[in-house]
């Protein structure tokens, strides 16, 4: 009995110090980007928008944010908007960012009845 009670405590032993000496692998570093806010308006010239901001929800510095919206009309693209945030720079993990995607080949944001967007960007 005296030896399973004796490799019961190694066992243990080695376990407390696998947790206490050895670390785990640091989270990997990624930034990630997420819409808060998506407003459908017009531009004085006649032009519609859609007022776009985004959020760094990462644990890492990202930048060449970017989004892309498409816009259908009976699952044909009509118009294409693009909206580049903090001029392409830095956006830290915390931060938001808005810009503009303007649709100038749209006379109206009635002009499409479906709306697909993609976001990318790289992180440092």
């Amino acid at each position: 009995m005296k030896p399973k009670i004796a490799l019961f405590l190694v066992l243990i032993i080695l376990f407390l110090i696998n947790i206490c000496c050895f670390p785990t692998e640091p989270k990997e570093k990624k930034a990630k980007f997420e819409i808060t806010s998506m407003k459908k308006l017009m531009k004085d010239y006649g032009s519609p928008y859609i007022l776009t901001i985004v959020k760094n929800t990462g644990n890492a510095t990202g930048y060449n944010v970017s989004c892309t919206f498409q816009a259908f009309k009976n699952n044909i693209i009509i118009g294409t908007a693009h909206a580049f945030f903090a001029g392409l720079d830095n956006i830290s993990p915390g931060q938001s960012a808005q810009d503009d995607a303007i649709f100038f080949d749209l006379s109206f944001h009635s002009d499409y009845d479906n709306l697909t967007h993609e976001i990318s960007w790289l992180t440092r």
